[in-house]
């Protein structure tokens, strides 16, 4: 058993489809197709993957605050 596991064997592996998936459901913006071609863009030359990451990094504090005021 030992061996299957540093063989990597058992091991889950996530999809790669599933941040996606998981992203998607976080961040329901939609936008024109130039709009977000333009956001995409944008997001890159900050430094991010695209304008869905740029929009969750974004929102983590305020989300967080938000979380805090209603409990």
């Amino acid at each position: 058993m030992a061996d299957a596991a540093q063989n990597g064997e058992g091991v889950r592996k996530s999809r790669s489809g599933t941040n996606k998936r998981r992203l998607d459901a976080l961040v329901g913006v939609r936008f024109h197709s130039a709009d977000k071609k333009a956001l995409d863009q944008h997001a890159r030359r900050l430094g991010f993957k695209n304008a869905q990451h740029l929009i969750v990094t974004r929102l983590e504090d305020d989300l967080a605050a938000a979380r805090e005021l209603a409990s």
